[in-house]
């Protein structure tokens, strides 16, 4: 009614100008484009009040598993993995988070991964907590003794790259901030042609007890557990 304002407003603004204008006001965006997310991330961190949530779906795979030459570089600052097509979802999902964690990064923000899926060759989706860099995720989202110090050593090795054997499919992370340790030879078949992508999220996907709590709340509880 009037005295109380409209639940529901719509604009046709740009997408990002509109975030840019209302920083700190929603507790919830839901970024669904139709291709590329990426250049909506920064605008989106800074418009969540501190705890929100960002869920945030990328539907060009194609550019994230790197079958569209630089677009993936261009779009997420990420160089894809090729070699890697058993993992593009993963790899995708992972890219996608890291572009994510850099933009709050800037804004002086850090996000808290709860939820990513993929949706066979098609989209993935992450669902993040976004907090402010000196403060704990909220309740669902990790709460521990020694979270503050697991958030920190996260944050720490958070980034990385991502090898991949060209011949076996055999991959592992690097870690950036840390001396590098390369071995020319693949330890799973010996072979020498390797590929390297990144930068990468290299920490958890998933909180296990905010995905228990969704489960939870379902009609029928899912039998299956949460690992």
């Amino acid at each position: 009614d009037a005295a109380r304002g409209s639940l529901l407003e719509a604009s046709q603004q740009d997408a990002s100008a509109y975030m840019r204008e209302h920083a700190g006001r929603f507790d919830v965006v839901e970024l669904d484009p139709c291709g590329s997310v990426g250049e909506l991330l920064p605008a989106a961190v800074r418009c969540l009040k501190p705890g929100g949530l960002l869920v945030a779906t990328a539907t060009d795979l194609g550019s994230l598993a790197g079958r569209f030459g630089d677009n993936c570089s261009a779009r997420y600052g990420s160089q894809p993995v090729r070699s890697g097509a058993k993992l593009a979802p993963e790899l995708a999902m992972r890219i996608l988070l890291a572009c994510a964690a850099r933009a709050a990064g800037a804004a002086g923000r850090r996000v808290v991964p709860l939820l990513c899926v993929t949706f066979a060759d098609f989209f993935v989706r992450v669902i993040v907590e976004v907090v402010e860099e000196h403060e704990e995720a909220g309740e669902g989202a990790g709460e521990a003794e020694g979270a503050s110090e697991a958030a920190r050593a996260e944050e720490r090795d958070g980034f990385g790259l991502a090898i991949v054997c060209a011949e076996c499919g055999a991959a592992e992370a690097q870690p950036l901030g840390r001396p590098q340790q390369v071995c020319v030879a693949c330890e799973q078949c010996g072979g020498c042609e390797r590929e390297a992508g990144g930068p990468i999220w290299l920490g958890r996907i998933a909180d296990p007890a905010f995905v228990a709590s969704m489960l939870a709340a379902l009609p029928c509880p899912a039998s299956a557990g949460v690992a």
